[in-house]
């Protein structure tokens, strides 16, 4: 089983605990440290049907905004006293409320600061910071819905969050990687699986490799440098009629369905074909 959920306090009981998202975009990125709070704003948005991500970036921008002196809203880094009563009032488009319910974009085509506007085509980001990350950067201007983490291909955890990083700040081989993460992220969704399940395409040595600064920095070299050879498989993805141990979705298909899947196949449904310059 995937551990991807707690349950934390709220007023006496137990209730769905934060993820990190909003532990951040309400959290550190408001500089507020207070944990209960931000415990009792999760449970108001769910119970407000809300997403935590797009309210967390947008209660950030609009901090932004109000310091820069570009809307005078009353939010404000640093103070936690009226957040309740933001959350609830973008719920119900009351007073400022309306406003920040129709996201960033509207708001900087509003009030201004489109140059740091946290979106792409309309989707707020999540909870990582593209100029920190190259290739995550890549991944948010290229998604199908904008800046979606996971639509992306998450090439932050090969970039900070992963056990075996490449520098985040380096170019190369990053637009590869993004397109590999991509298709690979839609075909796991594609089949109806979580994609949390991804996670097994990491070897289980390179958990044990941030020990060893001498195989890091090997491994992080050769996933730099090895990007052409990658290349050179994946616009060819039919000849990759295999199984890899680190990918069981392959074999989890066939055994559900009865379909015949390999690699190649899995690959080219995330999105290949036009990798591969085929025709759809």
């Amino acid at each position: 089983p995937i551990r991807c959920g707690r349950v934390v306090m709220v007023g006496g009981r137990e209730v769905k605990g934060p993820e990190y998202e909003v532990l951040c975009l309400l959290g550190s990125n408001m500089l507020i440290n207070d944990i209960e709070s931000i415990f009792r704003w999760n449970y108001e948005l769910d119970l407000l049907g809300m997403d935590t991500i797009s309210a967390g970036t947008v209660m950030g921008f609009a901090a932004e905004l109000n310091e820069r002196g570009l809307w005078k809203n009353g939010i404000e880094f640093g103070n936690k006293e009226n957040i309740s009563g933001v959350l609830r009032s973008i719920a119900y488009r009351e007073g400022i409320g309306a406003d920040l319910a129709e996201g960033v974009r509207f708001l900087a085509d509003k009030y201004g600061g489109e140059e740091y506007a946290p979106h792409v085509k309309g989707l707020e980001f999540a909870a990582y910071e593209p100029r920190a990350a190259v290739g995550h950067g890549l991944g948010y201007a290229t998604a199908s819905r904008g800046a979606c983490h996971l639509d992306g291909g998450y090439l932050i955890y090969f970039e900070v969050t992963g056990p075996v990083t490449l520098d985040p700040f380096h170019y190369r081989s990053k637009p590869g990687w993004v397109v590999l993460d991509q298709n690979l992220l839609a075909a796991i969704s594609a089949g109806g699986n979580c994609l949390f399940t991804s996670w097994t395409f990491v070897p289980p040595v390179a958990f044990k490799v941030p020990g060893s600064k001498f195989l890091s920095s090997l491994i992080t070299g050769i996933l730099t440098h090895s990007w052409a050879l990658v290349d050179a498989l994946l616009r060819y993805p039919k000849i990759l009629k295999l199984h890899l141990p680190m990918l069981p979705h392959t074999r989890a298909i066939e055994y559900a369905t009865g379909m015949k899947m390999d690699f190649g196949t899995y690959f080219r449904v995330g999105g290949a074909r036009l990798y591969a310059g085929e025709a759809v």
